[in-house]
Order: structure tokens, then sequence, then C-alpha cells
């Protein structure tokens, strides 16, 4: 977290000045307090009428300094939590394909929710706090070693107290603090899954089960909040007792000086709220420390799971070739993979040439899915080679060969956007094209049924829309692209047999695009459109007729 704030510098120097001015606010309300107190004891009217304005002028001050203080700081906050946002939305973002585990979905929203508004409560809240309380007290004791040294000499000798307390505590919290958000993690992927599982659920009488594994991990999760928030209570506690014992210690020593006539009654008081800011702050900056390290703790853990599953640095090609463009073909080389234990593919040789159109076939499980996904760098650690245009995709810049593929998957997305938006991902396309799009898709009815046309709003992945129109959707997304490579892994299995076929036939009809397509919906009498079909049985693959 250290990096994250002095990267923003400007803003950093803004609130050490905006703290500086609450220190100076905070000392005046000291010497204002001896002032009236002293006003009672010695003074006159005319003395009591200056107090009167002094302090009109003090809350006035405490006010604008007040905001300006709140103003800076949550600026600073917000652009310090923009930054780690975006920091672990750019490590995620660049993760490839075979390094992302989308199992740990629910575990990234509860970093970006839960974790940072740990590292805003109990990090930078606390950083400010360490601020305030160095400036306010470095400058408290400067003023009460004139008042009396004694009172210094005094708080040198007790001080170590509070710090010791706080000190035998700081493991415990940090660890507590950690426990707790990682459980805070399992809840929300526990969380997450309950929920998308409850149309099961409900049909299949689960609901005592997931009610009973919702209620484990509830349980699980109060018990670590319940122990962290234990570990701070107890250690404010004992820390508040021991700076109690010191502030005590110091009104007592104030009374004896009065009584020798050192000091003057006001100078007492004087001295008691200047020990406001260095009594507490000799209790509080350690334990805003141990928070601060719980803080950084999490941060670095988070961190540390961002880059899990990435491939080893050395592994990586240093210079990752750039691809111009697809021209000649797809090679398959002695190509073998084991997912979980089991041998997925062994020693598959293919060859998917630029323009031509392909059939995957075979049962389910055989492995046509895995080699599609194999293309597209979904898995890393394999044998043999993937050739695209002579180039071994290990060592390719997956961006460049993205950019020559579309894809139809069997897990169809749809972003909360416009129709528009979906079919063009946020990209200027003609009319002309669209529509020529969505009539080879089929959608042509399906816009022209919506009041709002293009502009129709889907709702979040498309729940106000059918499979089969969220798949033709994909599909018209998909070729609107205008990539050279199309890859179609079940792209049809939501339609019905006429509309599948109409637009399978249309697809087979297009000129220039090389298509690579799973279906379990196979028409033989477009069997002869395909310029290879290849069958999948027993980790094997071969061309047929």
């Amino acid at each position: 977290m250290k990096k994250i704030i002095l990267q923003h510098k400007f803003w950093l120097t803004a609130v050490l000045f905006a703290t500086a001015g609450l220190t100076a606010v905070e000392l005046l309300k000291a010497f204002l307090m001896q002032y009236i107190l002293d006003s009672a004891a010695i003074g006159t009217m005319e003395r009591l009428q200056t107090a009167c304005i002094l302090a009109i002028g003090f809350l006035i001050l405490m006010v604008l300094f007040g905001l300006l203080y709140d103003t800076v700081t949550g600026y600073f906050v917000r652009i310090c939590m923009e930054t780690v946002k975006a920091q672990w939305m750019h490590k995620i973002e660049r993760k490839r394909l075979c390094e992302y585990d989308v199992q740990k979905t629910s575990g990234y929203m509860s970093h970006f929710t839960v974790d940072t508004a740990s590292l805003e409560e109990d990090y930078l809240q606390n950083f400010f706090l360490i601020l305030q309380y160095l400036m306010t007290g470095a400058a408290s004791l400067v003023v009460i070693w004139k008042i009396h040294y004694y009172f210094v000499i005094f708080v040198l000798l007790t001080s170590w107290l509070p710090l010791l307390i706080n000190r035998l505590w700081i493991g415990k919290i940090t660890d507590s603090k950690l426990e707790a958000s990682k459980s805070s993690g399992n809840f929300t992927r526990i969380l997450k899954e309950l929920l998308a599982g409850f149309e099961v659920s409900r049909m299949y009488g689960l609901s005592e089960h997931m009610e009973n594994t919702f209620q484990k991990e509830n349980q699980e999760l109060e018990k670590k909040r319940f122990w962290s928030r234990f570990t701070k209570g107890a250690c404010e506690n004992t820390g508040g007792t021991a700076s109690l014992l010191l502030w005590m210690g110091t009104l007592l020593l104030g009374t004896y000086l009065t009584l020798r006539n050192l000091i003057t009654v006001g100078m007492v008081l004087q001295v008691n709220q200047l020990l406001n800011n260095l009594v507490n702050p000799l209790y509080r900056i350690s334990f805003c420390l141990t928070k601060m390290k719980a803080a950084n703790k999490i941060y670095e853990h988070v961190e540390k799971e961002l880059e899990e599953g990435n491939l080893p640095q050395e592994t990586k090609a240093k210079n990752p070739e750039q691809l111009s463009g697809f021209s000649a073909n797809i090679e398959v080389k002695s190509l073998g993979i084991s997912l979980r234990g089991r041998e997925i593919l062994k020693d598959v040789n293919l060859c998917f040439e630029k323009g031509k159109k392909y059939l995957l076939t075979g049962e389910s499980g055989c492995g046509k899915s895995t080699l599609l996904k194999m293309l597209l760098d979904y898995h890393k650690e394999y044998t043999g080679k993937i050739l695209v245009d002579g180039h071994d995709l290990s060592k390719v810049q997956m961006e460049s060969w993205y950019q020559s593929v579309a894809v139809v998957s069997q897990s169809y997305f749809l972003f909360h956007d416009t129709l528009r938006n979906n079919l063009c991902l946020f990209q200027a396309i003609s009319e002309e094209k669209i529509q020529e799009i969505l009539k080879l898709c089929c959608l042509e009815k399906f816009v022209a049924a919506q009041k709002e046309g293009l502009d129709f709003m889907i709702e979040e992945n498309g729940k106000n829309v059918s499979g089969g129109e969220r798949q033709r959707i994909c599909l018209a997304r998909a070729l609107l692209k205008e990539a050279p490579v199309l890859i179609l892994d079940e792209a049809t299995s939501a339609l019905d047999s006429a509309t599948a076929f109409q637009i399978e036939n249309n697809l087979l009809n297009m000129q220039g695009i090389t298509m690579i397509s799973i279906s379990h919906k196979l028409f033989p009498e477009l069997f002869e459109k395909y310029d290879g079909r290849i069958q999948f049985e027993q980790q094997t693959a071969w061309k047929t007729a």
C-alpha cells in the first residue's frame, strides 16, 4: 500500500498541509481554554468579552479547517482506492485464458468489495490518524515543556506501558483480520452458488441441504468476525486503561505543581487538553499500526492470489511473436492433453486450411470442445504443438491471434446494455452490415418485434430474452467481428431444427471464412458442404469423407 500512497505525491502533500492546519487549531483550543479559565479566576468583564470573541473565531476556524481536512483526505482516499481497484482489474484482465480460474469469480468480487473496504478503513483512515497524532503530539509536547518540564519527564517515563500492551496484541489482530477476510471470500462464493442454483434446489427438494450449507459457512464467517472484533476490543480496552492511568498521573502532577504555585489552574487545564493530543496517540498509534499491518497483509494476500495460476515468468516467451493475420492454415501436431488425471487427447494430428469449413463430431466427452479451447489458449499444459501459419501458438501474443478469431461457445454471455452494443461490442458498424448479419442469423423478426429496435435493452446476462435468442445474438456478434476464423461450439444447440438448419446452411455459404464447428444437431444433407468432417473417438481424431 505504501507504493499506492506515494504514487499520488501532490495529494499526499495536500493531506500533510491540511493535517498541519488541523494541528494548529487543536493547539489553539488548549490556549483558548486556558485563557477562558484564567479569565474566570483573575480576569475582568472586558477580558471575558475578548474570550467570547476568540471562542467564536476559533469555532469558525475549526469548521473551515475541518472541512478542508475532510475534503483533502476524502479525495486522497478516492484516488487511492481507484488506483487499487484499477490495479487489481488490470491483473485480472491481463491474464491469459489458461491462467484465469472462473471458479474464483466470487473471490474476486469479494476483493473488490470487502477487501477494498478494509483497506480504506483500516489502512488509509489509520494512516491519516497517525499523521495527525504525530503532528499534534509533537507540537503539544513542545508547549507542555514550556509550561513545565516535569510533565514531559513523567510522560517519557510512563508512555511505554500502552505501547507494550498494544504490541502484545498486534499478532492476534493481524491474523484474525486475515482469517476474517478469507472466510468472507468463501462465504461470498457459497452464497453466489446457492442463489444461482435456486431453481435446482426447489425442483429437486434440496432446500434443507442448501440451508445447512449456507448456515455452516455463515457460522464460520461470523465466528471469524467475532474473534476479529474481540481481539480489537480487547486491545482497545487494555490499552485505553493504561492511557487513563497515564492521564490521571499527569492530572495529579498538575495539582501538585498548582499547590506549589508553579503553574495556574488554567495551565493545568491546558496541559490536560494537550495531553489528549499526546497520551491518546501513544496508545492509538500502536493500535493504528496494528490495523494498518493487518490491512496491508490482506492487500499482499490479494496481490499474491491474483498472481496465482499465472504461467511462471521463465516459461513465457520473452518476445512473443505478433501475428499479422491468418493466411494459410492451423496445424495440430502430435497433440495430447490430460485433465484432472484423465487423458483427453493423444497424438492428434490435424490441419485446418484457410477458407474451408470443418465439422467436428463424436460422443460427449471425447475431446472436441477441449481441442477448440486449446486453439484459444484455455489450456497451458499439453504435449505437441499448435501452429498458426507456422507460428507456435504457445509463443504468440494471444491478443494478435484473437483479432483473427471469432468464437461462439456453449456458455453465451450478454452485457446489460442495448442490443446494438451487444451485437457491435461498442464498435461503429454500418446499418447495412448489421441488417445483413441479422438476416443471416434469423434475428430480423426478433428485432422488428421490439419497439426500441436495436436500442432494446438487454437485462443482466440476457434474462429478458430466450436461450435461442441469446445464442443467435452471440452468433451475430461473432460474425460482425468479420474475423477470418470462426469457431463454433454447439452454436445452434438452443434452436429448433428448422432454424438451426437455415443458419448452418447460411454459414456454409459464406465465402472466405475458415469455420471449425462442433454440433450434435447433425443434418446429413449439409455434410457435403463441409470441406472436412473430423471424427473424435477414444482420445483420437481423424478426418473422414
